[in-house]
């Protein structure tokens, strides 16, 4: 299977499972000009509710890298 830099793939029980940094960035944006908030104030409170760093939070938005974990892709599904 082919992979993108800004996708990170998790395979689980011959289950792939994919965080798309590009879609993520997207919702983020969109979430950001809907309830009116600047996207740092987002990444800080993304940050806090997940209990990682605002830079890793920042480094999603931007596909430098990806959750490290499925457990955290679904923490940022239900956040």
């Amino acid at each position: 299977m082919a992979k993108s830099k800004k996708t990170k793939v998790f395979e689980i029980e011959d289950k792939n499972y994919r965080f798309r940094c590009v879609k993520f960035k997207f919702i983020f944006n969109d979430y950001c000009k809907n309830k009116n908030i600047t996207k740092e104030e987002l990444e800080i409170r993304l940050s806090k509710k997940l209990s990682v760093t605002e830079n890793a939070v920042h480094n999603w938005r931007f596909g430098s890298n990806g959750p490290s974990t499925l457990d955290m892709i679904e923490l940022i599904s239900n956040v």
